[in-house]
């Protein structure tokens, strides 16, 4: 009916990506999965002393001086920039970005000239490098920049902003569904489950499939999705599917889980691998309905998802009343995106001529 917005890619990304975990770098002590060091530099530009929190997560971002990198203040300043970037996209759900170079403060002042550090974002000055020492130094990172997710006070992830992971782990580190040490203990099983789903032995699947899944429902919750992708499209008995759908993941495992309810709902309303025979948009609905009851209806992600599967439903007007709401209570980063899909679900209306109010 439409493309997939931004909004859903985030959702379908989670469903498609591999569950090995990303490997360490180099050989020194500092690996992923260990706790995230301390943050011990020189001086906070903002200062606003920053301190690892379990329930918080972290992007710490590590490059060269700005005075012996070749680099110049305009570049920095762009890089600078980019990393605002960043935090004003997830920092209105919870994401603290810190900036750490090996520069005196009176020099990074220099570069960032009048942009101030906005709560969540904060530059330092690691002049001793006594941070750089205990994180780069330890990882057997050589090249900067280099970026450190940071969760549950372990270090999540190593790698550059600008790669193809970086962001898509951060997304799930975010809603706590990664693990590193975890998902490396359940690749085997995961592994044996696509094996034997590939030479169609059925039983063993589905008992791979849920040895991983009750290692960590939230986790794994793009597993369970994968297990009721098999029984849909690989099994083709839908009755099956929708029978796991109903009894494990919303009557069970994501009774609670707001996020995975709303995983299981762009699923079945706009995943491209299924027919329009093998979608149930009347348990979309009930999936998506429970996710807005459990965020609460100021809840943007939650209102907009309900507003997908009513689109889907040929319902236009909840749709566009719901995606309404979502865009007013969406982050101003988010607006856009929402703003997208109800202009979509505008011009689908008024072309079937089943808008009733004022485009």
């Amino acid at each position: 009916m439409r493309p997939v917005n931004a909004l859903r890619a985030l959702v379908l990304v989670a469903l498609l990506l591999p569950t090995r975990a990303a490997p360490g770098m180099g050989r020194d002590p500092l690996k992923i999965g260990d706790p995230a060091p301390a943050l011990d530099v020189e001086a906070w530009i903002d200062g606003e002393a920053v301190t690892i929190e379990t329930g918080t997560v972290y992007v710490i971002m590590f490059w060269d001086s700005v005075t012996s990198s070749g680099r110049t203040d305009s570049a920095t300043a762009k890089s600078i920039s980019r990393m605002r970037k960043l935090h004003e996209l997830y920092g209105g759900r919870g994401l603290v970005v810190v900036v750490i170079s090996p520069d005196d403060a009176e020099r990074l002042k220099t570069v960032v000239g009048s942009q101030r550090s906005g709560k969540g974002f904060h530059l330092a000055a690691d002049r001793r490098s006594a941070t750089h020492r205990a994180w780069v130094r330890k990882a057997g990172i050589e090249k900067l920049p280099v970026g450190f997710i940071v969760g549950k006070s372990k270090i999540m992830y190593i790698g550059r902003p600008r790669d193809a992971d970086f962001i898509n782990i951060l997304i799930q580190v975010m809603t706590g569904r990664y693990d590193p040490q975890l998902q490396e203990e359940a690749q085997p099983k995961l592994d044996s489950a696509r094996r034997a789903r590939k030479v169609k032995n059925w039983r063993m699947a589905k008992k791979w499939y849920d040895e991983v899944i009750a290692l960590d429902p939230r986790v794994f919750a793009p597993i369970a999705m994968e297990r009721f992708q098999m029984l849909l499209m690989d099994m083709r008995d839908r009755d099956a599917a929708y029978e796991y759908v109903r009894d494990a993941i919303i009557g069970r495992m994501y009774a609670d889980d707001a996020g995975a309810l709303r995983m299981l709902a762009v699923l079945i309303t706009e995943s491209p691998q299924l027919s329009a025979a093998q979608r149930d948009l009347d348990v979309a609905i009930d999936a998506a309905l429970l996710s807005l009851e459990l965020d609460g209806r100021r809840s943007p992600d939650a209102l907009s998802c309900v507003a997908g599967v009513h689109f889907h439903r040929g319902e236009y007007d909840d749709a566009i009343g719901l995606q309404t709401q979502a865009y007013f209570n969406a982050m101003p980063s988010e607006k856009a995106a929402h703003m997208g899909l109800l202009r979509g679900y505008q011009e689908s209306a008024a072309r079937s001529g089943a808008m009733s109010g004022p485009r």
